[in-house]
């Protein structure tokens, strides 16, 4: 998978996307406003800091395998290298542009379960470019059974103007209109299926990927998958190698993300 691979709306606004979006039902998105907040009760936000974000007490209560992975994956991250620093005996953040910024992802449940589906927005950023995402994507959580998940990754319309403010402060209002059904699937293909090694722990993996062209002659003609762990605390991902023969022969030690906030309660995963 590429690695992971836009300030509130005012009540009169939703309801002239609303009327817009009746007179074209082929049309994915709305368009961004600006808004007032004037005689308008302020929603929930989806994402917050607590003392518990990283503890398993804070997801062990949510009912429902999908809604409680939905809600582990939800929230901020910072990503951090899997080497430790030498001087701090910790990961380090992962730097690019130079060493001048660090990479934020932020993974935001969008829409609503009963209706819609489990749906997550992901969007990742530089630091010096927060408004200017290198990668965004929509992804559905589909239950296969007891003990496993499949994500399914989409593209995020080219017209898709919401800020990260506007999202953040309520999802499921900003999305009530949005037609997930006409997404387009990711040009990659990409799915992740997770399998639940423990209630808090999750393991994912992703399609096959050909590597035509590899250094290593073991490797060429082979495959890749990505890998994901999943805990309360923090994911970590990777790649997996396989030949021709798809027989594994390593995998690298990745990335993690580390958490610095959870889903709101007011969302509980749903």
């Amino acid at each position: 998978m590429q690695w992971m691979p836009r300030l509130l709306i005012a009540l009169v606004m939703l309801f002239f996307c609303h009327l817009m979006a009746c007179n074209n039902k082929n049309q994915v998105t709305v368009s961004q406003k600006e808004t007032t907040h004037k005689n308008k009760k302020k929603p929930p936000v989806a994402l917050v800091a607590t003392e518990d974000m990283c503890k398993s007490s804070a997801y062990e209560n949510i009912k429902g395998n999908v809604p409680r992975l939905k809600a582990m994956l939800s929230g901020k991250f910072t990503v951090y290298n899997t080497n430790r620093d030498s001087a701090r005996q910790s990961y380090s953040p992962w730097l690019v542009n130079e060493g001048k910024d660090s990479v934020v992802v932020y993974t935001i449940p969008v829409g609503e379960a009963n209706r819609n589906g489990h749906w997550l927005y992901l969007y990742q950023y530089m630091t010096s470019l927060p408004d200017e995402p290198i990668y965004e994507a929509f992804a559905k959580l589909e239950r296969i059974d007891r003990d496993s998940i499949v994500a399914i990754y989409y593209e995020a319309p080219e017209d898709f103007k919401y800020s990260m403010a506007d999202i953040l402060a309520d999802p499921k209002g900003l999305f009530k209109e949005f037609y997930f059904d006409d997404l387009l699937l990711s040009e990659t293909g990409e799915k992740v299926w997770y399998i639940r090694q423990s209630p808090l722990k999750y393991y994912g993996i992703s399609n096959w990927i050909d590597t035509e062209e590899h250094p290593r002659p073991d490797l060429k003609n082979g495959f890749n998958r990505d890998y994901y762990i999943v805990a309360p605390s923090n994911y970590h991902f990777g790649k997996e190698y396989y030949t021709k023969e798809k027989k594994t022969v390593g995998k690298t030690r990745g990335a993690r993300l580390i958490r610095q906030q959870m889903l709101s309660e007011a969302y509980n995963g749903r």
